[in-house]
């Protein structure tokens, strides 16, 4: 047949697939008190640990067991106003963090020292403040040295990461650290310097070698930047506001996904540009039914991601293909935060203040 249409019989055929994925398992899930803005997790001693922002000024700390459990662990009180985002950090060797960032409306950023053997698993040691308005986002250096944030006053600081032990190990004495414990004074922290490149609420850090940090702005644009000479090494310019980033970890020249104001989910592949050409992107098919909110890269593949979006449901990508593998959460109204709990399981939190967990197989 082949040679009655004039086709070679020695012609090799490529094919590329993808592997299906089976269905994901969608079971747990537990009732905060707020809606949920941001989440990040860790695991200690063996177990995994899921950290909540909340916009009524909350913090909590949750131990999941499974697709099937989550335990409440601790509580804390950060701000009279919203918590934005949050982010473990100065991790041990062992991959446990001593400390937890977390941003907020009243312009600053908070540094607790994380204990999961206490009761009381948060202990307010710092304060960041160079902020003139709601930090909105922050990003931590992959050696825990230094962290960005940004926020509504579109400029993004840059700081030295204190290690959050030293002040509960340094010789304050007893008394003063019950009167910081009680009263919350703790010292403040200057930042390192300012980037002021963007014009509008810097809305999504991802910090992913050494001195390389992606930016989105709702002034449409995504940078990438080093931050050792704070310079923009390269730019993109969406079509909408940008409101969530994330890259590939611990690439120099990493694929991005970007979530904006539209149902798209972008891919930028720095590869591909070499000083002012024009970025390569490509577009996912339209499967959200409102702006994206959060995309999160799994730290452990090259190849996926997830997506959250207003109209509720939290995604799966494989960036060889142009549709979503999964819908892993569906919450009522606005999904807002999305995390990975190693390469198994997933996070996500709305407005329906659900904390809901899937387990997934990539």
């Amino acid at each position: 047949m082949l040679l009655d249409k004039g086709i070679s019989t020695e012609t090799s055929v490529e094919i590329e697939y993808i592997l299906a994925v089976p269905p994901p398992k969608d079971n747990a899930a537990h009732k905060q008190d707020d809606w949920l803005s941001d989440l990040s997790s860790f695991r200690a001693d063996g177990e995994t640990f899921v950290v909540a922002a909340l916009y009524d000024g909350y913090i909590t700390m949750h131990k999941v067991d499974g697709c099937e459990n989550v335990t409440l662990q601790s509580k804390v009180r950060v701000s009279d106003g919203q918590v934005n985002a949050v982010s473990p950090c100065h991790s041990r060797d062992d991959g446990v963090p001593q400390g937890l960032l977390a941003a907020t409306n009243e312009y600053d950023i908070k540094l607790f020292n994380v204990s999961i053997t206490r009761e009381d698993c948060f202990e307010l040691v710092l304060s960041y403040a160079g902020h003139t308005d709601g930090v909105e986002c922050l990003s931590v250096a992959p050696d825990d040295s230094r962290f960005v944030s940004g926020g509504w006053d579109n400029t993004i600081c840059l700081w030295e990461s204190a290690c959050p032990t030293k002040f509960l190990d340094s010789a304050l004495g007893s008394k003063r650290q019950k009167v910081r414990r009680s009263s919350q004074a703790v010292e403040t922290a200057e930042p390192l310097l300012k980037l002021a490149e963007h014009s509008q609420c810097v809305s999504a850090l991802d910090w992913v070698t050494a001195n390389c940090v992606f930016s989105g702005s709702w002034d449409h644009n995504v940078k990438c930047w080093d931050v050792s000479s704070t310079k923009v090494l390269a730019s993109y310019h969406s079509p909408h506001p940008v409101y969530a980033v994330s890259a590939e970890t611990g690439k120099d020249t990493p694929c991005v996904a970007i979530g904006g104001g539209d149902n798209v989910v972008r891919l930028w592949d720095t590869r591909e540009q070499q000083g002012e050409q024009s970025a390569s992107i490509k577009l996912m098919t339209p499967s959200h039914e409102g702006w994206i909110t959060a995309v999160r890269w799994c730290p452990a593949s090259e190849y996926h991601f997830l997506s959250a979006s207003v109209d509720g449901h939290v995604k799966l990508w494989d960036i060889r293909s142009k549709v979503p593998l999964a819908t892993l959460s569906t919450h009522t109204g606005k999904a807002f935060c999305t995390t990975w709990m190693g390469k198994s399981f997933v996070a996500s939190g709305g407005e329906d203040a659900m904390l809901r967990i899937a387990e997934i197989a990539i």
